[in-house]
């Protein structure tokens, strides 16, 4: 038969057994080219369904039915879609086109499907809910994702050709999947997904631009597969090393993936081409040295992982560089991260050391520190003596974290060097100390909405702001030195803020509205930034006032500046000494050498020397 612009369903089968359709042509029907349900022993073989409205193939709770030989094609619908605890349905040599979908099976179990062309719409094959479902010597062409697996059980895909725009794969809350024998390629590199999945079995396949990836929140998630070396990324073997304490065969890998497993060491390697390369999950002691990673969505992923050391390794154009889900302890040492979106980014991650590293250039970002997890932060987190240079906009981004301490580390050539959100993320108890920031031309450090942060020892130069604070409370910025930045302060609706003893030069004080700050301490014995007797306030390269008592703290033309009651100045007077000792020396007797130094800089210890009558002898 032929059916033509049928308004409605062109064949619908219900409540019926043993029923036969062969070599139906269906175009543009409204609704279904064929829709069957409550039925069983059913063969439909042999025909085209072309442009059907809602789907082409429809069966809902059917039983014993062999779909074959058919060219499907939707517009918008699903070319093939089996539902409602149909069992027994086997579907060969069908070629499904457009639609969202192709092939879409749901709360089924019992189903074959073979020798298909599985289509080029969005979503190749959709899994739902069921359970002993197989393909077969089925392609996909095309389609933005391959198969798609979710809550489901026994499930086979052997022998399968996979074409994707996007995910080749993707295996979600699913058990006892087995994928063999096949060939997956992402023509946008995204990964073959494993999420939260248990006993998966791969073996025999070639992965090119893509790889596996798990993901899951438990270890059962990472280490209870069987995946072999059989299979291939971009002509290399897969390293899977699952629940051991024994350092793995040393090769060259595709892809590494560490999963529980305690006290390894693996190094030397070259990864790149592959989503995530290197993966350790619920592992602990794990050493990674001297990788080279390259071409790839996270360089190094470590998830559930404590105390790794990662050292001696470079990353560079990777989406991001490092990757830290709720791991802890971790230590990141000399390792190079440049030329992608973001060099490192710790999620839900704390006790963390990033140690002589070097980030940029070419990166959006340098490193974020924060959290996705709500009512969880990233805390106690360190960045020593690290270099972040040629950054495009942030070089630290703190969301979500507390005990940030960022030391003797360079920041040069970016939009920012430290920047924390706004709004309802929380951040605080930040530390920089000792650390350069040169070259930035919005600013080096920038809070918003956080509390208790001390910037001390400092460098800032060439900065738009020197620092800038809005909302932020507890905030100290001492023993700075700022020179020839734009604004050297820019602080909006903050409070109990603290800035003293800074040396400020050809910098504009800067913008300062809606504020509680204080610009000085009391007087105070110690050395300050211009080597003065007392701490105060601050040096202010165009303080004009006198110092009239010598003491290197100014006394005319105060409070200076935006508050400063006590700006310090260099020592203009010269120190004096007078010689009053009395008398001559007399053999025997002793002898009273004295003198009386004065300098308002405070103590002075001066020397004494006396040369005898004969100009020859002295003593000190």
């Amino acid at each position: 038969l032929r059916f033509f612009l049928q308004q409605g369903t062109s064949i619908e089968i219900t409540d019926s057994d043993n029923i036969t359709v062969l070599n139906e042509f269906m175009e543009f029907p409204n609704a279904y080219g064929i829709r069957a349900g409550s039925s069983s022993n059913i063969t439909i073989s042999g025909g085209v369904i072309f442009f059907a409205g809602s789907g082409s193939v429809r069966m809902d709770g059917v039983r014993s039915v062999v779909l074959s030989n058919f060219n499907l094609t939707t517009q918008f619908g699903i070319p093939a879609a089996v539902r409602g605890d149909s069992s027994e349905v086997e579907i060969r040599n069908c070629t499904m086109s457009s639609g969202v979908r192709g092939l879409f099976v749901e709360s089924s179990r019992g189903i074959s499907v073979l020798d298909c062309d599985l289509g080029s719409g969005y979503n190749s094959t959709n899994i739902l809910g069921s359970a002993n479902i197989s393909l077969e010597n089925c392609t996909v062409q095309g389609a933005s994702l391959g198969p798609w697996v979710e809550d489901s059980s026994f499930v086979s895909i052997g022998n399968c050709t996979v074409r994707a725009v996007s995910f080749p794969l993707y295996l979600s809350g699913s058990d006892n999947v087995s994928v063999t024998n096949g060939s997956f390629n992402s023509s946008s590199m995204d990964g073959m997904i494993s999420a939260k999945c248990r006993n998966l079995t791969f073996g025999d396949n070639e992965l090119w631009n893509t790889g596996i990836v798990i993901r899951g929140d438990e270890a059962v998630f990472w280490d209870s597969h069987d995946i072999s070396t059989t299979n291939r990324v971009n002509g290399r073997p897969v390293l899977y090393h699952s629940r051991s304490g024994e350092d793995p065969i040393p090769g060259s890998y595709g892809q590494v993936i560490v999963a529980n497993c305690t006290s390894v060491t693996l190094g030397g390697m070259l990864l790149n081409g592959t989503p995530y390369p290197l993966q350790v999950g619920f592992s602990n002691m794990v050493t990674l040295l001297n990788m080279t990673v390259r071409d790839c969505t996270a360089g190094a992923f470590l998830r559930g992982s404590d105390s790794t050391t990662l050292a001696d390794s470079t990353f560079f154009r990777c989406e991001k560089g490092i990757e830290l889900l709720d791991s802890h302890w971790n230590w990141i040492y000399n390792c190079t991260v440049y030329s992608g979106d973001l060099g490192i980014i710790w999620d839900v991650s704390s006790n963390n050391t990033l140690f002589r590293c070097s980030l940029g250039p070419d990166l959006d970002f340098g490193i974020d520190i924060l959290s996705t997890v709500e009512g969880r932060t990233s805390d106690d987190n360190v960045i020593r003596n690290c270099s972040f240079s040629g950054i495009a906009y942030l070089g630290v981004n703190l969301k979500d974290s507390f005990g940030t301490r960022i030391v003797e580390s360079d920041f040069s050539d970016s939009m920012w060097g430290l920047w924390t959100s706004d709004g309802d993320r929380e951040v605080g108890e930040i530390t920089v100390e000792d650390s350069s920031f040169t070259n930035l031309s919005m600013g080096g450090v920038r809070t918003g909405l956080v509390y208790d942060v001390l910037v001390s020892g400092c460098h800032f130069g060439n900065c738009g702001n020197a620092t800038m604070a809005v909302g932020s409370s507890g905030f100290e910025f001492s023993s700075n030195i700022l020179r020839d930045n734009y604004r050297a302060f820019h602080m909006l609706n903050v409070n109990d803020v603290l800035i003293y003893n800074n040396l400020i030069v050809n910098s504009h004080p800067g913008d300062v509205l809606f504020h509680d700050i204080r610009w000085n301490i009391s007087r105070t014995p110690g050395e300050n930034i211009i080597g003065g007797p007392y701490l105060g306030g601050n040096y202010w390269s165009d303080y004009n006032g006198r110092d009239l008592d010598g003491d290197g703290i100014g006394d005319e033309d105060v409070p200076f500046g935006p508050g400063d009651h006590l700006p310090l100045q260099y020592d203009l007077v010269p120190p004096t000494i007078e010689d009053v000792t009395e008398g001559y020396p007399t053999t025997g007797d002793v002898f009273g050498i004295r003198a009386r130094p004065r300098d308002e800089r405070g103590e002075v210890h001066p020397t004494l020397e006396y040369w005898f009558g004969d100009d020859t002898e002295h003593i000190n």
